[in-house]
């Protein structure tokens, strides 16, 4: 059931920005506040899973300081007014982070348990993703500083 009403989650989520692009209502609030969205329902659900024992601590803060690093760097570029929307690889990430926490959510269970590996996998890969997009976002945030804008 907790692996299904995360699902749910994550898609409302998705639907909510296909809707808002193809109804051309993308604002800079949504901007803002959809990744925010996508942050706490992840992290929110991977930090049980540590406790849990489930998902391994280390992977976990990894996700935890990229997303407080680059949550601060779009904060410092909006009261600028500047906009840092998500990137490719910030969704890409996303997408990865979601499908690993689905396979961590299920029960292990004899049948089970290579489901849970795939989804330890699929968080190192998401771990590596989201230090390398946390690195863009750093790049993109000092390329910013120097621009006449």
């Amino acid at each position: 059931m907790a692996a299904v009403a995360f699902c749910l989650a994550a898609l409302t989520d998705l639907f909510d920005g296909l809707l808002a692009r193809r109804t051309n209502s993308v604002t800079n609030l949504g901007k803002l506040l959809d990744p925010m969205s996508d942050k706490l329902l992840v992290l929110t659900v991977l930090i049980f899973l540590v406790s849990m024992g489930r998902a391994p601590a280390w992977a976990v803060a990894v996700i935890v300081a990229r997303e407080i690093a680059v949550t601060t760097l779009r904060g410092l570029a909006a009261s600028k007014g500047v906009i840092m929307a998500a990137s490719r690889w910030g969704k890409l990430k996303n997408l990865l982070q979601l499908s690993a926490t689905t396979l961590l959510i299920l029960p292990p269970s004899w049948y089970m348990g290579r489901i849970n590996q795939l989804g330890l996998y699929l968080l190192f890969v998401a771990v590596f993703l989201t230090a390398l997009s946390g690195i863009k976002y750093v790049v993109d945030y000092y390329r910013l500083q120097k621009s006449p804008y």
